[in-house]
């Protein structure tokens, strides 16, 4: 073994939040400029109601969070959990009942065309104004019209340095034979074939037909575990039973993790990040749309969006409430990278219908040559 550092790794020194909006400034090519303030509007009365179904990833806006607004407004709400965006998508698209929900940003658009969305009514939600500018009026929705931007994050390497013997610096090195069947991954196809992508130094948005088709190559000769639906605890697990020696993986989901492997690092590869962002959204199932949009100004409240950020460890693409989030340092810089951190990373973006299809082509052959087939499962010893 070299004496060289296995990664590289995002500095742990503390940096002020504001200095990454620079970077997001930098992602001209997302925004169609920025919109007006709404004014402010009184709130209305709390109409008699079911309860708000909010539909969101397990481990992001807590119950007692919920509490709080039902304490102060006498609405009810319960949360209905999914685990991967794909699953998301695919409830709205099929109408379940649900009055406020969290998607993927590269979501939006196809949830939009799809008329699956209702309209919002911003100046009933005043604390909009809280939205760091950079994060407003983005080309998957000019003017936020369906949308409110809510959290973003890195994705990076996750790993126990005890495990990793040779380089781990960049995309590319996750196909070492070293770690061939040790390699954790969350059932997200935007981000394994992003990484793919980048790996041969391609946009991880890339829709060039040569990019996919080597892509899609380079993917099924991958020796990796079988893409995991989302559990929060999922990741320590697979490291703790010994099943994983390096996970590909989202930075609340490591700094969970960490929390039972200390020793657990978390690094960012040299091509560059992927950057994933979320959105509220009002489905048009929505049963009671004017009490629901009383719960997303609610969770726009600076000290609420705080109070989340605190809790699940994604950050908030709310300006106000980031200089109420109280973290040590050393994970705050995660949470909030430096911009020098997230140079060359890249937000997922929506795809076209047709790349879209060749990109969903690629994951269930890449998902179906690590399912075992029936033969590969040993039948029960006859009596």
């Amino acid at each position: 073994m070299n004496d060289e550092p296995a990664c590289i790794l995002t500095p742990v020194r503390q940096t002020p939040i504001y200095r990454w909006l620079t970077w997001l400034v930098a992602l001209a090519l997302l925004s169609v400029g920025c919109v007006p303030l709404p004014p402010q509007a009184a709130s209305s009365p709390a109409p008699e109601a079911l309860p708000l179904v909010v539909l969101d990833w397990e481990n992001d806006i807590t119950p007692e969070i919920l509490q709080g607004f039902t304490a102060e407004t006498g609405i009810p709400v319960e949360l209905h959990y999914y685990y991967s965006a794909e699953e998301a998508y695919r409830r709205i698209l099929e109408g379940e009942t649900c009055d406020l929900a969290i998607v993927a940003n590269d979501k939006v658009p196809g949830l939009i065309r799809a008329e699956r969305l209702l309209p919002l009514d911003l100046p009933q939600v005043p604390n909009f104004r809280h939205i760091a500018p950079a994060f407003r009026d983005l080309v998957i929705d000019p003017e936020n019209r369906y949308s409110v931007p809510y959290s973003w994050g890195t994705t990076g390497f996750v790993y126990h340095p005890a495990h990793v013997t040779s380089s781990l610096i960049q995309w590319a090195d996750l196909w070492d034979e070293h770690y061939a069947g040790r390699i954790f991954l969350w059932e997200d196809p935007r981000t394994v074939i992003g990484l793919t992508l980048k790996s041969l130094g391609y946009s991880v948005n890339s829709e060039d037909l040569q990019a996919l088709n080597l892509a899609a190559a380079k993917l099924n000769t991958w020796q990796t575990l079988p893409p995991a639906p989302y559990r929060p605890e999922a990741l320590a697990e697979a490291f703790r039973s010994g099943r994983a020696q390096v996970a590909v993986a989202w930075v609340g989901d490591y700094l969970l993790a960490r929390r039972e492997i200390p020793d657990l690092v978390y690094a960012l590869p040299a091509e560059g990040s992927i950057l994933w962002m979320d959105h509220f959204v009002l489905p048009r199932s929505a049963r009671s749309p004017e009490a629901a949009l009383r719960l997303l100004d609610y969770l726009l409240r600076p000290e609420v969006a705080a109070q989340i950020t605190a809790q699940s460890l994604w950050a908030t693409a709310n300006e106000t409430s980031w200089a109420q989030v109280k973290l040590d340092p050393d994970v705050q810089v995660l949470v909030f990278p430096p911009a020098e951190a997230l140079t060359n990373a890249e937000l997922i973006l929506p795809l076209s219908p047709e790349a879209e299809m060749a990109y969903n082509r690629m994951w269930e052959q890449f998902v179906r040559l690590r399912t075992p087939s029936p033969e590969m499962i040993s039948s029960p010893t006859p009596p």
